[in-house]
């Protein structure tokens, strides 16, 4: 499945990927990134939406999962460590704090999971995980697309 968005050329550099010099990027135009070209103001919107519904498919908490998950990596707060695709075997929520808000109020829990019938290791309850996009979320993505403006769905 491709989609498409409607372009239009930069109207920073006018279609030649460059402008102002500068110490760290040289002649790179920051508004379309050296393309000469950006998504029209619907397109843009459109892709936000297409890029939410794709993340809310794909991300899981570790206090959301479920046993039989496939989890694809760990993405950490500092970046994403890669991990072997590996199938959720033990999922159990501990009493111990995992997060606290402003306040001082526990916000969540520490969660212990376990990978291929391998030992628990523990994660907080936040720590997101990434499952591998279902053709049904394939599907949900393609139904949204066909419905927004600046969008053509190519299979």
């Amino acid at each position: 499945m491709a989609l498409t968005y409607d372009v239009e050329t930069c109207s920073r550099c006018h279609g030649s990927g460059e402008y102002s010099w500068n110490a760290i990027n040289g002649t790179t135009c920051f508004r379309c990134g050296g393309k000469g070209q950006t998504l029209t103001k619907k397109a843009a919107i459109s892709a936000a939406l297409v890029r939410e519904l794709r993340k809310s498919l794909i991300e899981k908490h570790a206090a959301d999962l479920k046993v039989g998950d496939v989890v694809r990596r760990i993405a950490w707060y500092e970046g994403e460590q890669e991990v072997p695709t590996s199938t959720v075997s033990a999922v159990e929520v501990t009493t111990e704090p995992g997060g606290w808000n402003l306040k001082g109020e526990v916000t969540g829990y520490m969660v212990d999971v376990g990978f291929d019938g391998g030992p628990l290791r523990r994660y907080n309850g936040c720590q997101i995980f990434s499952l591998p996009l279902t053709p049904a979320g394939q599907e949900q993505i393609r139904a949204l697309a066909r419905t927004l403006p600046g969008v053509e769905v190519r299979i």
